[in-house]
């Protein structure tokens, strides 16, 4: 780096005391590559906010909530023995205590895990086309559920719709009236197998949905909108600064303190008063 001192004075508001910094004895290049991790937050915090609606700087309520979900709650501490020991976060933590970085990624972590399963499932199981998609909600999809179940039960013995075409051909009309956007699936006895993988997709969406409701999460106006892979790929960018920040920040103390960061609170993070985000 050629000029670390104009790079961090670039970084830093401008009331903040590049003095300090350049007197702290630490190595300003690695100041610049922290304070750069913490920017690379609050970049992916306002992608995800701005373009998928909701906020990865969790509020002490938005992660109370999330404890009810085992795998956030569950935290596994290493001794030094190289024993694990088990713990639960919701038996040390209050209501209104700020969210952690640790108990942040925690729950970056699990979502993304989730998001990775539904693009898997949206590539395996519907070839990554979802013809159903400008018409589904939680209640066009229960009544499809019943109407392509209904189908299903017509085709009897392998003997196809032949004793049963005028029910499969109401059936379909009404599957249609749902539906009036998905030409692809029209009608509805031809690509029964199809409609079906694509309605467990959905229900799996509504598991997640409700799975991660504190959040706001919503994946169909995700997938209507082509933003799943962004937000997956912004919650990884934000889960990697997050780990760069907490392996690098032990060999600059100095600079964390002046920079008035705090691990123990997020909001340290993403508003930070002495770093432009």
């Amino acid at each position: 780096m050629l000029n670390p001192q104009r790079v961090l004075k670039k970084i830093l508001r401008p009331d903040a005391d590049l003095a300090a910094f350049e007197s702290s004895g630490e190595a300003l290049e690695a100041t610049v590559d922290l304070f750069r991790n913490v920017q690379k937050c609050c970049k992916a915090r306002a992608w995800l906010l701005e373009s998928a609606g909701f906020d990865a700087a969790l509020s002490p309520q938005a992660f109370t909530d999330l404890l009810a979900l085992p795998e956030i709650d569950r935290l596994e501490t290493v001794t030094r023995d190289l024993d694990v020991e088990i713990s639960r976060r919701s038996d040390a933590r209050r209501a209104d205590d700020p969210v952690s970085v640790g108990e942040l990624n925690a729950a970056l972590r699990e979502l993304y895990k989730d998001l990775d399963e539904t693009r898997s499932r949206w590539i395996k199981d519907c070839d990554s086309r979802l013809y159903l998609l400008g018409d589904i909600s939680d209640d066009s999809l229960k009544r499809a559920e019943a109407l392509a179940g209904a189908m299903k039960n017509l085709s009897w013995q392998g003997f196809g719709f032949v004793v049963s075409i005028w029910k499969a051909r109401g059936l379909e009309a009404d599957f249609k009236k749902l539906f009036p956007q998905a030409d692809g699936v029209h009608p509805l006895r031809q690509s029964l197998p199809r409609v079906e993988k694509e309605l467990e997709f959905y229900a799996h969406c509504r598991r997640v949905n409700e799975k991660w409701r504190p959040l706001g999460v919503d994946l169909t106006a995700w997938l209507r909108g082509n933003l799943l892979s962004g937000v997956a790929q912004n919650l990884e960018e934000l889960g990697n600064a997050i780990w760069n920040l907490v392996y690098e920040s032990p060999r600059l103390p100095k600079s964390v303190q002046l920079a008035e960061l705090d691990f123990n609170d997020v909001e340290t993070l993403f508003n930070n008063k002495r770093i432009n985000p």
